[in-house]
């Protein structure tokens, strides 16, 4: 199967949307309808009842109206039950795809977070940052490395500043800088930080994520630079979402503020808003007219790795577009970045 994945650079959207509830299904609906006819006769007959009791006592009227107020009840009841039941079915699909596909994105981060520390010790590049020979060799080295670990679109070499000296995309290097990072990178005495924003050392990408570490001399405290390995985060989903979803099923990559980073779903918006849509339990999301279940679920901590705060949301198709609507206000989003050991 093929799907239609936004990713890349498309613009973003300020588009919200106000979380709405699943409505019953018809035939709950039908079931409801049959038993207020019911109840209907029922008040008809305690109507009479009350004709009667002018002539006599009301014990009859007194059972009828008991009756009637435990038929009320039983009628709220099974539909209570029904409805539950028919949200408990979206939940086990949507909420199982979407917990899937998050925590599999969670999983495979994890296994990159060694990359960074590997590579932010190797021989070849400590040469090079020491003193900026063999930009022939470093590009050569640095394409090996992608080749061989195609999860990644990029390989960056950055001075004490921040600024970019080499990698396969600029291996000239150019004068931009990301001026978030001057303010971080100092404060990473170890380990690596995991950065997702838009940024001008990857103007490719909307928003990047990179893996950054400090790059030290050999046996020495001394600092010479940061390694920044740019993953492919936009293919890795893909995967992930061609593995899981169907005909029948969307996936939606959200960050941690529940806004669209890719979606299968072209009805969504790179950078939308869906704060608190499926949250707390299945809920309705009205995508160009359309009605879709929706189910929203956070990423769970693998081996003690949480990253980003990753989110998955997993759509289907409605054919009822009966909805309740709740408010609520949707937060704002900026550059997410988390530090790893």
């Amino acid at each position: 199967m093929t799907l239609d994945f936004l990713s890349g650079t498309h613009s973003t959207a300020s588009r919200t949307h106000a979380p709405r509830a699943l409505e019953p299904p018809a035939y709950v609906k039908n079931y409801d309808s049959q038993l207020s006819h019911l109840d209907s006769w029922l008040a008809i007959i305690a109507l009479v009842g009350k004709v009667a009791s002018r002539s006599g006592g009301n014990g009859v009227l007194d059972r009828v109206t008991e009756v009637q107020n435990r038929f009320r009840l039983l009628r709220v009841q099974l539909a209570k039950a029904l409805t539950e039941e028919y949200a408990r079915e979206y939940e086990m699909v949507l909420g199982g795809r979407a917990a899937i596909a998050v925590d599999m994105l969670v999983r495979n981060l994890f296994e990159r977070s060694a990359d960074i520390g590997f590579l932010s010790t190797d021989s070849s590049v400590r040469a090079y940052m020491e003193n900026s020979e063999g930009e022939v060799n470093i590009q050569q080295h640095l394409a090996r490395y992608v080749a061989k670990y195609s999860v990644y679109d990029d390989v960056m070499l950055l001075d004490l500043e921040g600024k970019l000296r080499t990698s396969l995309k600029f291996p000239e290097g150019n004068t931009f800088q990301d001026d978030a990072l001057p303010q971080t990178l100092p404060h990473l005495n170890a380990g690596y930080i995991e950065y997702f924003a838009s940024t001008p050392l990857a103007p490719h990408q909307q928003r990047a994520l990179l893996f950054i570490a400090p790059i030290y001399q050999a046996e020495s405290t001394q600092r010479l630079g940061y390694l920044a390995l740019s993953f492919q985060l936009n293919e890795e989903v893909r995967g992930i979402f061609e593995e899981l979803a169907d005909g029948a099923f969307e996936l939606a990559l959200l960050d941690s503020n529940s806004k669209v980073v890719v979606s299968s779903l072209p009805q969504l918006a790179l950078n939308e808003s869906l704060s608190q849509v499926g949250t707390s339990g299945v809920g309705v999301i009205v995508l160009q007219g359309k009605p879709y279940a929706c189910r929203q679920v956070a990423g769970s901590p693998y081996q003690g790795y949480a990253g980003l705060g990753w989110r998955c949301l997993a759509l289907t198709e409605l054919s009822n577009g009966a909805l309740r609507k709740q408010n609520v206000n949707p937060p704002s989003t900026e550059a997410e970045l988390v530090k790893g050991s």
